[in-house]
């Protein structure tokens, strides 16, 4: 599997239930002039809770879109010009109280931004128009240390995951679609000492090739020998 924001991928699901749930309990419209040429649409559940607000100019889509769930928050925040599509906003609620902001921009790219309960960041970073991350993006623990950053780079991720101390758990390449390691890998233990470096086939992805190392304490103590994902030679040093 290659790696997608995951929040992101959810987002999308949790809107399209929203956008069901509007309009299977949508029960009263109402629409009030504004100016001439200005009107408001106000939806409203059958609780009174409002589930949505539109705004039109002579007939067309214009200004602020804005559409609830049933507990009140936005779910969804559109905004159009003369009926054109300006800027689209996810808003998603999870069962663990992660809530998620999704920043569409005209070219199909995406800018997502999630936070805990608690106001923590949780992730950041921008996807294309698959969905797919593209640039810097980062996920956090819930007590603030970096869980994931990878860059991605020319169809290539320089990737690196953390522990949830802080230190770094592994980091190495791999490829953008679908997710496979490249090039060289290391390993580290929860007080950050080297445990393995690992050597894939930049020409054929999960594919081992190289020299193996295994470190213990600071000190090698095996080295594997790989040549298209055969084992060649093992060199054991205990």
């Amino acid at each position: 599997m290659y790696y997608k924001l995951i929040i992101l991928t959810l987002s999308v699901l949790n809107y399209f239930s929203a956008s069901s749930q509007v309009k299977k309990y949508r029960e009263t419209c109402k629409i009030d002039t504004l100016t001439a040429s200005k009107t408001i649409e106000t939806c409203r559940y059958d609780n009174g809770q409002i589930s949505s607000i539109s705004r039109y100019t002579d007939g067309s889509f214009d200004g602020e879109f804005l559409f609830y769930d049933t507990l009140g928050r936005v779910v969804r925040k559109s905004i159009y010009s003369n009926d054109r599509l300006i800027r689209e906003e996810y808003s998603v609620f999870y069962t663990d109280n992660i809530y998620c902001v999704r920043n569409y921009k005209n070219c199909g790219w995406s800018y997502s931004i999630c936070r805990y309960e608690n106001g923590q960041m949780m992730e950041r970073g921008w996807a294309d128009e698959r969905g797919v991350a593209i640039g810097l993006t980062k996920t956090w623990f819930k007590n603030g240390h970096l869980a994931l950053k990878f860059k991605q780079h020319k169809g290539k991720s320089r990737y690196k995951r953390y522990y949830e101390t802080g230190q770094v758990i592994e980091k190495g390449w791999i490829n953008e679609t679908p997710f496979q390691k490249i090039g060289k890998w290391c390993y580290y233990n929860k007080n950050g000492e080297l445990t393995r470096v690992e050597r894939y086939s930049r020409k054929i992805p999960n594919s081992k090739q190289g020299i193996w190392e295994y470190f213990e304490k600071g000190k090698i103590f095996k080295i594997e020998e790989y040549e298209q994902d055969s084992l060649k030679t093992v060199t054991d040093f205990n």
